[in-house]
Formats: C-alpha cells, structure tokens, sequence
C-alpha cells in the first residue's frame, strides 16, 4: 500500500503522526446548534501542521493557508513550504479549520494527549474537483444550508460501510478516477479506502462502521462515540470535514 501522505484525497497524518487535526477545545458549538468537543485541561502546546493540496498533476505544498482553532480567533497562515504551528489544548476534543482561495473550507477533528505526534500532515482539495463531486452524487455545490464529510479507513481495505446514525446525507466511496460514487455499497481499496456524505445538516453526527470493519477501530482523526466502531463528526455548513478511523484489518 501507498504510504497515505502521497495519496490524493487523504486528510490523514503523514509519516510522523496517525492523529488528525486539532482545533475546537470544546468551548463552542457548531452550525445547527451542534455541540462543541470535550474540553481538556486549558493548557496548550505548539501542533506543527504541513498543508497539501491535491492536484491533477500531484501532491502541491499550500502557502497561504489560514487555519485557525474552530470558532477562535486563534490562527496561522502556512508558510512557503505549507508548513504552520497553531497554539492547541493540550488535552480534550479539538477541531479547527483551514481556508484557501481555490480550496474547500475543510475541517479536520482528533483527540488530543501528551502522546499526540508534533507533526499533522494534511490535505486539502481544489474547489473545481470537489464541485464536480458533488455533480457526480446529485448534491449541490456550494452546500447550500449542510456540510459534506468523508471517513478514510486506515490501512486500505476493501469492504467497510459506512452509516449515518444521527442524521441524513447522500452516501457515496471512493472509486477509481478517483470519484466518487454512488454505485458502490463499500469502500474499494482501488485507490483509497474512503466513504462520505454529502447534505449533512451542521452539527455532531454519529458514522458507524460496518462490513468488513473488525471491531476495535479507533477515531484516529474524529472523536469517540459511546457505541463499539462509531465515529462522532463535526459538519459545518460550506465544509468538508475530513475523518480517519484506524482498523485493526479486515474480518
């Protein structure tokens, strides 16, 4: 398997971390009257961030983009190299956002501790590929009043559902091209072991993993649910939130 930092479509870690983005102490709500993350302890350490994009014609370092901790005005801007260090809570449920002229407002989620990696590797998708997405599923783009979100499944294998509990959308996996489709009733490991919904209204919703998924998978870049293999993700109007749950394999 490819390593996930040179896969398009991934809002994974790269190499250095398996966690996913910070952000939200829990102190705000989301769009909707969503309910904000657990708060840790209100301390706070430097989260180095590199940004990527994805290109038709590969993987491109982004300058420029803002990412601020959700609903704060704690933010950055990413240098150069796309690389940015913004000031996190140490501990608790975290989420924060990250805005580029020509990209999709994205959103990335994980749980912070003191064993959380230093380094996040992100990526970000172009407007005109995720618009064209959304054409290929029936959903309008720009959202209009609901935010779309998308599960990586860590490694890639083949098989695993996804399902809303809390709330509706249009489902789709990732196919070859990479598109997405609506044909698909699993994930494929084609490409990218990756599934999402479009039209989800704004707030905390729940996705159960299903399948081929064993029991143990873990909210690696999203927060816990009470329920064994279910995942709990902030969507926001005009955004792409990007998850990862680690699988221990196949059943």
């Amino acid at each position: 398997m490819l390593a996930l930092g040179f896969m398009p479509l991934v809002g994974c870690s790269d190499s250095e971390g398996a966690g996913a983005s910070a952000g939200d102490g829990g102190s705000a709500g989301v769009g909707g009257g969503g309910v904000g993350g657990d708060g840790g302890t209100g301390d706070t350490a430097a989260r180095f961030v590199s940004l990527r994009g994805y290109d038709p014609d590969g993987i491109v370092q982004l300058e420029a983009v803002e990412l601020c901790e959700l609903d704060t005005t704690s933010c950055v801007i990413t240098d150069a190299g796309g690389l940015a260090s913004l000031e996190l809570p140490t501990e608790g449920e975290v989420a924060y956002t990250a805005q580029k002229e020509g990209w999709t407002p994205a959103i990335f989620m994980e749980v912070m501790s003191p064993d959380s990696p230093s380094l996040r590797g992100l990526l970000m998708l172009p407007e005109g590929y995720v618009a064209e997405q959304h054409e290929r599923v029936g959903s309008p783009y720009p959202m209009q009043g609901t935010g779309t979100l998308q599960v990586e499944i860590e490694p890639d294998f083949d098989g695993v559902t996804l399902e809303l509990m809390s709330a509706t959308g249009t489902a789709w996996y990732l196919d070859e091209g990479p598109v997405w489709s609506t044909d698909l009733v699993a994930t494929s490991d084609s490409f990218a072991a990756i599934g999402g919904f479009t039209e989800v209204t704004p707030g905390v919703v729940e996705v159960k993993l299903g399948g081929t998924a064993a029991q143990g998978c873990t909210p690696t870049g999203a927060w816990p649910a009470e329920a064994e293999n279910t995942l709990r993700v902030l969507v926001r109007e005009g955004y792409l939130t990007t998850a990862v749950s680690t699988c221990p394999g196949p059943q």
